[in-house]
């Protein structure tokens, strides 16, 4: 028998991301995620978690970003 994947068994969807800012006489500052798009249950799949780390001349903190999406709920 198989494993499933977590993703699979959530019917999810793995969000990465980079964004970083650079303007001049300041340090540049990054941060990097990773989440869950759509979860939920049934067709109210409208949630989104992430998790964010924040560089600006090293480690700067880290945090939890929760997300609704009330658009998809109609369709």
């Amino acid at each position: 028998m198989n494993k499933i994947p977590l993703l699979n068994k959530l019917k999810s969807t793995l969000i990465l991301g980079f964004h970083t800012l650079a303007v001049p006489n300041t340090k540049p500052y990054s941060e990097f995620s990773v989440g869950l798009d759509d979860l939920g249950f049934g067709k109210f799949r409208m949630f989104r978690l992430d998790y964010v780390r924040a560089y600006q001349n090293g480690y700067q903190g880290d945090g939890i970003v929760f997300g609704i999406k009330f658009l998809n709920a109609f369709e």
